[in-house]
């Protein structure tokens, strides 16, 4: 294998991915790049609560009483009381017997299907699912079939093609990180009717504390701390017998330093704010709102919108390059997302609670403006 090859394949191509370095954040959603001081349009921080003052309070002071680090894994001498208290708040949050926390999302995704779903299990995901569902099932090395986007008819084929005792595991995002768009949940939870053993999995990373979730025939929730949350982390939130299957079994989780108090603590304040301050959501959907009337009424491309994810669709990886610079020498920070992470290039918006109205109109016209 030629490395250097490969990377220079990557560059011709426009799809060398060369992250941009943040020097300072100031108000957010203001960051500084290269001494350039830009609107971030790209954030998951959806309703600003990593800077929320409660939030960073509480953090501070976990770090003055616990110290920095949780020095061990949860099953040496990690375990708080904290994090007990977290996952007693996260079961309530998502209305399940037990919640567990891990180290990130991408953790929680890679533990069910490595623990829960055996040999003689089918898996049923679909087609645009993020990257750590599909690793998780991968490392699971357990059957799985891949649906359709979004298509329940396709889904309904392949469920009536299983024998009726064979467990079935439904594995969905609920908000689709690349398109903005929502999981059809009512019409795949009414399919647990319809065929025997259906166990519905639902990843609500980018849907947590913005975008309301039903969990009633949701068997098993899989969310993140990172997001919304504005902490770190991700969780599991289901019955209380498979929690406890997870908690002995799961690699992801035992094999790993635990996280730090401060984390857990933000966490924890952070799911108050959000409980006792819906207002923060209100402000990221009705600029997310702005920004798709805005978009549509110019004949702008674009899908998502159902949740504070916008992707303005561009012809080619050149062109959503080329309207990324544009929007920072506007004083916007936004990403080009390209293959082989979506099919169709795109710069993907992201909105927060932060965003000011002015600022979003900024951003309007400078979309609609690509070349001055």
């Amino acid at each position: 294998m030629n490395f250097e090859k490969a990377l220079e394949a990557l560059k011709a191509a426009h799809l060398l991915r060369q992250p941009k370095q943040i020097d300072a954040t100031l108000a957010r959603p203001l960051v500084i790049i290269d001494q350039q001081m830009l609107v971030a349009c790209n954030t998951n921080d959806y309703l600003g609560l990593s800077t929320h003052p409660e939030v960073v309070a509480a953090a501070v002071a976990a770090t003055q009483l616990w110290g920095t680090g949780s020095t061990g894994s949860r099953f040496t001498s990690g375990n708080f009381t904290l994090h007990h208290d977290l996952e007693q708040q996260l079961a309530a949050f998502s209305e399940k017997e037990a919640a567990i926390v891990f180290n990130s999302g991408y953790d929680a995704n890679l533990a069910v299907p490595t623990t829960l779903v055996q040999p003689e299990d089918v898996i049923l995901s679909d087609a645009r699912n993020h990257a750590s569902i599909i690793d998780g099932i991968r490392l699971s090395k357990r059957q799985y079939e891949v649906y359709r986007h979004r298509d329940v008819a396709h889904l309904r084929e392949l469920l009536a093609h299983l024998p009726p005792d064979v467990r079935k595991f439904i594995v969905t995002d609920h908000v689709f990180s690349m398109d903005g768009t929502l999981a059809p949940l009512a019409d795949i939870t009414a399919l647990k009717q319809a065929f025997d053993n259906v166990i519905v999995v639902v990843d609500d990373a980018h849907g947590t504390g913005v975008v309301p979730l039903d969990t009633t025939d949701v068997d098993i929730v899989i969310g993140t701390l990172s997001k919304a949350v504005g902490s770190s982390g991700g969780f599991i939130a289901t019955t209380q017998v498979w929690a406890d299957y997870i908690r002995n079994f799961a690699r992801s989780l035992i094999y790993t330093t635990a996280l730090p108090p401060s984390v857990i603590v933000a966490a924890s304040t952070a799911l108050t704010v959000i409980q006792q301050e819906p207002w923060h959501q209100h402000a990221v959907l009705q600029r997310t709102k702005q920004l798709t009337d805005g978009l549509r009424a110019r004949d702008i491309r674009f899908m998502g919108g159902a949740a504070p994810i916008v992707g303005v669709l561009c012809a080619s990886n050149e062109e959503a390059l080329a309207l990324q610079a544009h929007l920072q020498a506007n004083g916007l920070f936004a990403t080009a997302i390209r293959p082989p992470t979506v099919k169709e290039p795109r710069v993907r918006i992201t909105l927060s609670a932060m965003h000011s109205e002015a600022q979003v109109a900024h951003l309007l016209d400078a979309v609609l403006h690509p070349k001055s």
